[in-house]
């Protein structure tokens, strides 16, 4: 293991160089060295999740919050770098209509879905843009790169609404497909 990740002269503000996790009651760096508070902070947090760091002179609040799998972020947010939204991976699609992804109605009203797809030879990506009002209307378009290796007009999207989710469809009219997708919504 390098050095431990020492916190004792450390700023509230500061950014910390590498990814903090917790493990029942004690907190380690994301190389598993111990971390070293200043003399009355402390941590709280869930394993593997966030931290929230407390001190005495009431330091206590956080715009950041975790339940189970949702991670929430209550203010303005900057993120410096690589940013992957609700990402999925399908293989295996063929014959029918295959639900891709869903995302709840209620948490936006556009999303943007990114894909690439591939037969295996054949393969494109794009964005299938989308818009829903509160009354289950939906339209999209998809906008792709065009075919590499051959055509893939064998698979083509929908989006629609059933009950509170917006659903991305894939229509496989032959072959086999692989299908990634990032998801943003707005």
């Amino acid at each position: 293991m390098s050095s431990p990740l020492d916190l004792t002269n450390a700023k509230v503000s500061e950014t910390f160089p590498r990814l903090v996790q917790i493990a029942t009651g004690s907190f380690y760096d994301g190389l598993g060295n111990p971390i070293t508070f200043p003399p009355g902070i402390t941590g709280t947090g869930s394993p593997n999740i966030i931290p929230k760091f407390i001190s005495q002179t009431g330091i206590t609040g956080s715009s950041i919050s975790e339940s189970g799998d949702l991670i929430t972020i209550d203010s303005n947010t900057q993120i410096n770098g690589f940013l992957y939204l609700n990402s999925n991976l399908q293989t295996g699609v063929s014959g029918g209509t295959a639900t891709i992804i869903t995302i709840p109605k209620d948490s936006g009203k556009a999303a943007f879905f990114d894909y690439w797809i591939s037969d295996g030879t054949n393969m494109r990506c794009g964005t299938v843009m989308s818009v829903w009002d509160s009354s289950g209307n939906t339209k999209f378009t998809d906008t792709s790169s065009g075919d590499l290796n051959g055509s893939t007009e064998a698979l083509v999207f929908n989006v629609d609404i059933l009950g509170n989710d917006v659903r991305l469809l894939a229509i496989p009219n032959s072959g086999v497909w692989e299908i990634k997708i990032s998801v943003r919504v707005l």
